[in-house]
């Protein structure tokens, strides 16, 4: 069934809960042609005017809310992690968001008034920011909690408490905090290596410090990640992480070398806890979705005779004559050649007869209407993205596609992984 349409009292309630959300999306649309302001063909007066504007609305937005925006799927995230301890939490907005929520939060902050984000431009809340550094983590009482840090080390190299936490001297609150909390899950919200956009700040983004994120990777491993409502120079993100159980491996010396043993430790992430290593910004997959193929089981070959050999007039009207079922041949007669594709064992080698051997075939399977267009080029494009030669054949109902002996398995997998269904 399709998702009830909200009435006008819950999108209100929804306003009211997150009107940072509202009021930026509000702001990035009155901004035209945006996504294309670092865009080669964007001229440089449109370009001027565009950061301009969407510095002075960023600015205004973040001193009245958060360095970031909370989305729906976002909260929906921390509501499964509950309950969440936050450290950091300037003047409390995301807290509060998501307190209204319903979910289960305390936040912390060494500055209560808001750090860098100054209370006196910020939204009213009635939502408590409790005193307190990293050191809160260590109580007990944290340990079953998952930590929320959102932008914990923004500019903590400027000496002006810029990391929202009150401290002063350029260290790390997100380190800290890592040292301090026994927990299992972390939800960090801001730019992680490798996504920063300005070279400048490349590539570990500006909202937290290397040395936090080769902990937090050391450490822990991501579970899930999905970008949050944000400016074209940011790569803002929601991510979830888990506390990664670890195992120690003594390789010892040889005997008579003197040589010390050695301990090397190795992460255990459970298979459904790794992310998918197929990345891809293209959905190839949507290409070649409802196509269903079959690898016929014999051996092909592509051969060739001259053009009116008697011989190979003969044999391709034998062939012609003596198709089975399951049992394609091809046969193209020009002034050039006579051409054919069969199986193996139906060619007798010759002096006139050119033979390229050791082909496969897979077969669409149809009817398909000869006019479908755009299914054999799916095909081919994938292949070719792997770098798998085919030669293709096409009828009235369906299409061919002849790969060689040896690539067969790979262009099979390939296929499949981009959402073609092989029928066995």
């Amino acid at each position: 069934m399709p998702p009830k349409k909200k009435t006008k009292t819950e999108a209100s309630a929804d306003a009211d809960i997150n009107p940072f959300l509202n009021e930026f999306n509000a702001a990035r649309q009155s901004v035209p042609n945006l996504e294309s302001i670092f865009a080669p063909t964007t001229d440089a007066d449109t370009r001027a005017e565009q950061w301009t504007k969407m510095c002075d609305m960023g600015e205004e937005l973040v001193n009245k809310y958060a360095w970031a925006v909370p989305s729906q799927e976002a909260m929906d995230i921390c509501k499964k992690l509950e309950p969440i301890v936050e450290v950091g939490a300037g003047q409390g907005y995301w807290g509060e968001v998501l307190s209204k929520s319903g979910v289960a939060i305390k936040s912390f902050d060494k500055s209560p008034s808001g750090g860098l984000i100054h209370s006196s431009k910020s939204a009213k809340s009635a939502f408590s920011v409790l005193e307190g550094d990293p050191a809160v983590l260590s109580d007990p009482a944290h340990a079953s909690s998952t930590l929320l840090l959102c932008f914990p080390d923004e500019d903590s190299s400027d000496p002006s408490d810029a990391s929202g936490d009150g401290s002063s001297d350029g260290s790390s609150l997100g380190l800290s905090c890592l040292s301090n909390f026994t927990g299992t899950h972390i939800i960090h919200v801001g730019e992680l290596y490798p996504s920063a956009l300005p070279l400048s700040q490349a590539p570990f983004g500006r909202t937290s410090t290397p040395e936090f994120q080769v902990a937090l990777s050391t450490d822990f491993h991501c579970l899930k990640c999905i970008p949050l409502p944000r400016w074209p120079h940011e790569s803002t993100t929601l991510s979830v992480w888990k506390r990664t159980e670890k195992c120690a491996i003594t390789f010892r010396g040889e005997e008579g070398d003197d040589e010390e043993d050695e301990e090397e430790e190795y992460k255990y992430i459970p298979e459904n806890e790794k992310l998918d290593d197929r990345i891809s910004c293209i959905d190839w997959s949507e290409r070649l979705k409802g196509i269903r193929m079959t690898l016929l089981e014999d051996e092909f070959t592509v051969a060739k005779y001259p053009p009116s050999d008697e011989e190979g007039l003969k044999v391709a009207a034998t062939l012609i004559t003596a198709v089975k079922k399951g049992d394609p041949r091809f046969v193209q007669v020009t002034d050039e050649e006579i051409s054919i594709i069969c199986q193996s064992s139906l060619l007798r080698s010759s002096n006139n007869l050119t033979e390229d051997k050791s082909w496969r075939c897979f077969k669409v399977i149809g009817p398909m209407p000869f006019y479908l267009v755009g299914i054999m080029a799916a095909i081919a494009s994938v292949l070719k993205d792997h770098k798998i030669s085919l030669l293709a054949q096409s009828t009235f109902d369906t299409d061919y596609v002849f790969v060689k002996c040896d690539v067969v398995e790979r262009a099979e997998k390939v296929m499949v992984n981009e959402g073609l269904e092989m029928v066995k």
